[in-house]
């Protein structure tokens, strides 16, 4: 799923200092090309987030965004096209709904008609102009993501991340006793999916045909899958998501699940 949004009309939508680095990637910036990756690989018991069940996605989509450069600079040799993963400086939700890919939800992801709001979002910056951009669409406001979030990270006021389930499973060093009670209420290991499990907008969704996000799927992680170093475990799992914050988290939250 591709289409395109002015940057002129995004712009809107970004804070000085994004729009500053965004100039100075491409001082010339006429646009973005987004495009939404589905991942979901249907309903999976596990205590995993189901986007890190698979390969890492910065990795997948890096390379699928690095192709998709390639076909453009054919298509258009005068101008630059500006992969982006996860982390840019544009509002990536915002920007792939405003270019028609979804709606934005109130758990801050953007819901596709397809395939519901399992999708990773990538950007492509370029000094190519086209017409594309409009209001971005916003979901109905059945208020289910925010009733179904364990830690009330989620309110009509927004998002409170030091609240998230997911973002305290990637947090470093100690967790509180709370935190930890969470994290077992919740058999998380990595990450949180109740508020996009309770969305209707996902209860019939396609899967997944990208076959990294598919095949080899690791749906649990225990203390037995994690007694190697964490050298050799960051080697073992380096093309998982999950890895990123180091394997000492992974022991940690581990060991919180399994301390009952």
């Amino acid at each position: 799923m591709r289409d395109y949004v002015a940057f002129s009309r995004l712009r809107e939508h970004m804070d000085e200092q994004s729009v500053q680095k965004a100039l100075a990637d491409l001082p010339d910036i006429k646009g973005l090309f987004c495009y939404a990756f589905p991942y979901f690989a249907g309903k999976r018991e596990g205590n995993i987030s189901l986007y890190a069940r698979g390969k890492d996605y910065h990795k997948v989509i890096s390379a699928k965004l690095a192709e998709e450069c390639k076909k453009l600079k054919a298509e258009y040799p005068d101008n630059i096209f500006l992969p982006y993963v996860d982390i840019s400086p544009f509002p990536e939700v915002m920007a792939a709904a405003m270019a028609g890919l979804g709606k934005k939800g109130k758990h801050g992801l953007l819901i596709t008609e397809k395939y519901g709001s399992f999708v990773f979002v990538g950007i492509i910056a370029t000094n190519l102009e086209m017409q594309g951009g409009k209001p971005a669409e916003v979901c109905r406001g059945c208020n289910a993501c925010i009733k179904a979030c364990p830690n009330r990270a989620l309110s009509e006021r927004g998002f409170d991340e030091r609240r998230c389930l997911s973002a305290i499973t990637q947090r470093k060093g100690e967790l509180t006793d709370e935190e930890k009670a969470l994290m077992r209420s919740c058999n998380s290991v990595w990450g949180c999916d109740a508020c996009q499990l309770a969305c209707p907008e996902n209860a019939k969704v396609i899967q997944t045909h990208i076959d990294e996000f598919k095949e080899e799927l690791i749906d649990y992680l225990t203390s037995q899958d994690l007694q190697d170093s964490n050298k050799q475990l960051q080697k073992k799992y380096s093309d998982r998501a999950f890895i990123w914050r180091g394997a000492a988290v992974l022991k940690r939250n581990t060991e919180i699940l399994e301390d009952k």
